[in-house]
């Protein structure tokens, strides 16, 4: 079946075929005030879900990306955006650093099909085999295929995948950090999170003797974004509810 994107798509859009936390409308939205021309629910075969990106060992044990696979099949939902829009999101999704874009071709569950860039580990990157995200991560990719309205089956697969165990404080500092990474994007600067979490990743990887210094350089690097994300949080909670 021939490419078949919408009459009113012009030559610039481009398309992601997002799989992990893009899945969820609420973490789109909040992801450094991207815009978001349409949204297409489909599936990509010959590919699967794939938690093998090796991201901080403290705050998630894996990321999510595509890897092929002759005989399976990865749903999602294609994201239509201008290139400028685009650029902000390859920004939030560590500017190069943590993915490669693969170029796909997408067929949309109403029998479209389209060209899309789904996001893949980079060679060094990946882990040598996957890894179960934390439970707040899976738990966004389930809701996400939810309000996606993706195929029930694979919603019913997502929901039977394990989680790694965090400790309370741990899972409080990696959802207020990935918040407060995320109210920067909005506030216009995605590339100031990504460059955060590069020098979370680079501290993580120090090798010994240096791994002494994680500790340390953690807390200065963590200390002031935990206090700034705490003090919008507690605003946002006291901030008095504007009736719609």
């Amino acid at each position: 079946m021939p490419l078949t994107p919408p009459s009113d798509c012009d030559d610039t859009s481009i398309w992601n075929f997002a799989i992990g936390s893009n899945l969820h409308p609420e973490k789109r939205q909040g992801r450094a005030n991207l815009c978001i021309d349409e949204v297409v629910p489909g599936k990509l075969q010959g590919w699967r879900l794939a938690f093998n990106l090796k991201s901080i060992r403290w705050l998630e044990p894996s990321m999510a990306g595509i890897e092929p696979e002759p005989n399976s099949t990865v749903h999602g939902v294609l994201l239509r955006f201008r290139p400028e829009e685009f650029q902000k999101l390859v920004q939030s999704e560590g500017d190069g650093h943590a993915y490669t874009l693969e170029e796909v071709e997408v067929e949309a569950y109403d029998g479209r099909r389209f060209p899309a860039k789904a996001f893949r580990a980079l060679p060094h990157r990946t882990l040598p085999e996957d890894v179960p995200p934390s439970l707040r991560y899976l738990n966004i990719i389930r809701e996400g295929a939810r309000l996606s309205q993706l195929d029930p089956a694979y919603i019913q697969w997502l929901d039977a995948l394990p989680h790694t165990e965090k400790p309370p404080w741990l899972c409080w500092i990696s959802r207020t950090l990935i918040s407060t990474v995320m109210w920067v994007g909005r506030l216009g600067c995605p590339k100031c999170g990504s460059l955060l979490l590069r020098a979370l990743r680079w501290v993580d990887e120090l090798p010994e003797p240096l791994h002494l210094l994680r500790v340390p350089c953690n807390v200065l690097l963590l200390a002031p974004v935990l206090l700034l994300g705490s003090l919008h949080n507690l605003f946002q909670t006291l901030r008095p509810q504007r009736d719609c």
